[in-house]
């Protein structure tokens, strides 16, 4: 019977070879691991409270905050597009922290005019 202690001692090498080389290739993946989905992006409508906007989504690039008051006045994040591609988004709140107005620097992709809408669109 042949001892399992070699197979053991290569995967135990092997891992700790590919660790650092793993962690190493994620801290150059750059930032579209923090970006906000298109979708996400969509779904960001006037008249929600920026407080909640910053906790749920924690990685803005940017945030302002009213000086006096401490209030959220600016946010700004990058978005992930369907192309792949980092855009900038910035989301204005008016003086009581509410979402009043978002600016995306990106194309608003449409489905091509040759295919039909789905069921529940039309």
């Amino acid at each position: 019977m042949r001892s399992a202690r070699p197979n053991r001692t290569v995967r135990l090498v092997g891992a700790l070879l590919l660790c650092p080389l793993a962690a190493a290739c994620g801290s150059f993946a750059g930032p579209t691991d923090k970006g906000l989905s298109f979708a996400t992006m969509q779904a960001m409508n006037p008249g929600v409270e920026g407080e909640w906007l910053l906790r749920e989504y924690p990685d803005a690039r940017e945030v302002q905050r009213d000086p006096r008051t401490g209030r959220l006045r600016r946010l700004a994040y990058w978005v992930n597009d369907p192309a792949g591609d980092n855009r900038p988004l910035v989301l204005w709140f008016d003086e009581n922290g509410i979402l009043v107005r978002k600016d995306y620097g990106g194309p608003l992709l449409r489905p091509p005019a040759d295919q039909p809408a789905p069921e529940a669109v039309r």
